[in-house]
């Protein structure tokens, strides 16, 4: 078995990571250093989910993937997608953070 670092993040942390970011209109100007790496830390965590997850959308289909899926391609509207999601539902911060809890319904966004 190969070993691997991994970096699991919980849904506070890239709370955390993408709040400063989206108050500042999504730009990197006038952030800190330290917050500057967080964005970009939520701006990969949101495309790799959008990478992942954008194939599997279609149009003309009603099954379980459609509501797992997105059709969703810009990072910074999945982001504040995420934190929309995050602020209504605290009781999951110490989970790791989930993708399918934001994106259910997305397909056609």
């Amino acid at each position: 078995m190969l070993t691997q670092p991994v970096w699991a993040v919980t849904t506070g942390q890239l709370f955390e990571d993408c709040k400063p970011w989206a108050n500042n209109g999504f730009s990197l100007d006038g952030l800190t250093k330290a917050q500057r790496q967080r964005a970009v830390a939520c701006f990969m965590f949101q495309s790799g989910v959008i990478h992942i997850r954008i194939t599997e959308c279609r149009d003309d289909e009603l099954s379980t993937q459609a509501f797992y899926d997105t059709s969703i391609y810009k990072p910074t509207a999945m982001t504040q997608k995420f934190l929309n999601w995050a602020e209504t539902n605290p009781d999951k911060w110490e989970d790791v953070a989930n993708p399918s809890y934001w994106i259910m319904g997305t397909c056609k966004e």
